[in-house]
């Protein structure tokens, strides 16, 4: 007797195929559907045998893999295709009902558990071990019956109004704005889109916050302290010679390190109230435009001014490296509020670079060029067109010298020349034979 006459597992491929009878019950054991090792039990259809191998084609009874309860989708009459799979099989063919039988036995007269989870009254044979693929089995068949029944129904067509229609592009463009707005950059792909920040990340709470109602806020605390401040100041120096000796000297002593001066008062500013100090620079920076160039805006902005005030006032005040130093300075406060850190600090760190250069031995002129603050040299004129048109007049002087070097009038006259110089060099010959000759005549008269 065989090992598959007992009820053994084998090897499938080594079964004669005389033994997978239509209607004979088999039990796969191992099996491969799509990459993962699954069990099946079914009955047994059909076999095939082909030149690639042996196919049996099963209805399946049971199963303990979700995918192939998904694939059977509760219809009983499903056909599975299963491969006899040999020694060597790459396994490389798959399908939604197609597996590879790898190890298998012949089906029991009483099946329990997983093999017969298919069957219909399958739960009534006792405990049944897996009830939760049999309900799954059930709400697939259920939902695919759901489906086929509302693919056959006609579908309405619902007339909508205007006022629906533009309602729901208005909340589509609102998610898509969200959207862009919630997209993140921090992976490194886009650094260009990453440099720009929400000025209310970088300034959020301080003097240089986006919305004006907290600017004020600050600012007001700002001119409170600092008025405080100097009220005490004025009271301790009133009352220095009224108050004993003790407390006098200890006044003394504390305005000597420099409590109340104006150093540590400017300090102490940008430690309670950051940003308080460049927002009252920016006032006054705008307040000297309105001034000198008429120039007029809102006071009470974060919007860039540092660059145009550096151009209408400073420029005027200084040059050479002084200027050079406020132009970086004034880019770098500009790109801040602009909202861009990173492209900040690359403006100070090339600034940097130059003046080392400079401190090296560098040119200043070559030194410049390391540094990203715009050239002080106005000029409507781009570098690039500038170029182009200098390349054009030197191509279309090149194109005039050699047609004139070209020119037939021009080789008729060197002929000439040529031919002329080659007649007097002939005369010139024969006149120094004439003088030998000459000369020969004299000597044979002696």
């Amino acid at each position: 007797m065989t090992p598959w006459s007992r009820g053994a597992e084998v090897d499938l491929h080594q079964v004669p195929l005389d033994q997978f009878r239509p209607g004979s019950s088999l039990v796969i054991t191992e099996a491969n559907y799509f990459g993962a090792k699954v069990k099946a039990a079914g009955t047994v259809q059909r076999v095939e045998m082909v030149k690639d191998g042996s196919y049996l084609y099963l209805t399946l009874t049971g199963t303990d893999s979700e995918e192939l309860l998904r694939a059977h989708g509760g219809r009983r009459e499903q056909v599975f295709q299963a491969h006899l799979c040999p020694a060597g099989c790459g396994q490389q063919e798959s399908g939604d009902h197609f597996l590879h039988a790898l190890k298998g036995r012949q089906g029991q007269a009483q099946e329990e558990g997983w093999v017969t989870c298919l069957e219909t009254g399958a739960g009534d044979q006792g405990e049944d071990e897996l009830e939760l693929l049999r309900k799954r089995d059930r709400e697939l068949g259920r939902q695919r019956r759901e489906e086929e029944g509302a693919a056959k129904e006609p579908k309405r067509k619902r007339s909508r109004s205007p006022s629906v229609i533009s309602e729901g592009k208005d909340k589509k463009k609102k998610k898509k704005k969200e959207r862009r707005k919630k997209e993140d950059y921090a992976d490194g792909r886009h650094a260009a889109k990453a440099v720009q920040k929400e000025l209310g990340h970088l300034f959020g709470g301080t003097a240089l916050d986006p919305k004006e109602r907290v600017r004020r806020r600050v600012m007001r605390r700002a001119q409170r302290f600092a008025a405080r401040k100097r009220g005490k100041r004025s009271t301790s120096s009133s009352s220095k010679g009224s108050s004993s000796s003790s407390t006098s000297s200890r006044d003394e002593v504390v305005g000597s390190d420099g409590v109340f001066s104006e150093e540590t008062k400017a300090r102490a500013l940008a430690e309670k109230f950051p940003g308080a100090l460049a927002m009252e620079t920016l006032l006054s920076m705008r307040r000297q435009l309105l001034t000198t160039s008429g120039e007029d805006g809102e006071e009470h902005t974060t919007r860039p001014v540092a660059l145009l005030y550096y151009r209408s006032v400073l420029s005027r005040r200084v040059s050479g490296p002084q200027a050079r130093e406020l132009l970086n300075l004034a880019t770098a406060i500009d790109a801040l509020l602009k909202g861009r850190p990173a492209l900040t600090l690359d403006i100070m760190c090339q600034r940097l670079k130059a003046q080392e250069a400079v401190a090296n031995g560098t040119a200043w002129a070559v030194a410049q060029k390391v540094e990203l603050a715009s050239s002080e040299a106005a000029a409507l004129i781009a570098r690039g067109e500038l170029q182009t048109a200098q390349r054009e007049s030197y191509l279309d002087a090149r194109a005039r010298w050699q047609a004139q070097s070209t020119s037939p009038a021009k080789g008729n006259q060197k002929g000439k020349e040529k031919g002329k110089s080659d007649k007097d060099s002939s005369m010139k010959e024969d006149k120094r034979e004439d003088a030998k000759k000459e000369k020969g005549k004299g000597g044979g008269r002696k």
